[in-house]
């Protein structure tokens, strides 16, 4: 017979496994692959991020405004704000479900 098991993180499989172990039972492992419901950021956003926290624009203060980063970049500062609005959203929900998971 075969099961499907899943695990939060490592820690809580070499848990189960350490479980199993207690109790006597036999099993095999054929498969571990991590899954992840996170939703990804594109290349081109993980670009100007990379770019924008390189350049100082998430310090506090700012070693560079949006302005100044738009025009290194050449991006309108209103498209540079939503790719990095819209970036921020999807690792910041990735983060928020990872962590209820």
């Amino acid at each position: 017979m075969q099961w499907r098991l899943f695990a939060r993180n490592g820690e809580q499989l070499k848990k189960l496994y350490r479980r199993l172990d207690s109790n006597g039972v036999k099993y095999t492992i054929l498969s571990v692959t991590r899954k992840f419901r996170m939703k990804e950021i594109t290349s081109r956003q993980e670009e100007i991020l990379r770019i924008a926290l390189d350049l100082g624009y998430f310090e506090s203060p700012r070693r560079i405004n949006l302005r100044s980063l738009s025009g290194r970049l050449g991006i309108a500062p209103g498209t540079l704000s939503e790719i990095i609005r819209r970036a921020q959203k999807n690792i910041l929900t990735n983060y928020f479900t990872y962590k209820k998971s």
